[in-house]
């Protein structure tokens, strides 16, 4: 059994480490500071922080965030 968690948890680290490269790198990545809309997702993921948010708002906000 650990044998098939160590395989997996590998596979994650290098997975989210090709992940991070492209966030870095890429200006096509939507994280990446020079992308058209990077402002736009920084403030959804802002809004979504608040502590007020009906839940109607949040799923909204949540379903913009992936389009």
């Amino acid at each position: 059994m650990g044998s098939i968690f160590a395989n997996k948890l590998s596979f994650t680290v290098i997975v989210g480490a090709a992940a991070r490269e492209y966030m870095t790198f890429s200006k096509d990545c939507i994280y990446h500071s020079e992308h058209p809309q990077f402002k736009l997702m920084q403030d959804y993921n802002e809004d979504l922080k608040k502590p007020d948010l009906s839940k109607e708002e949040r799923k909204h906000l949540s379903c913009e965030r992936v389009k």
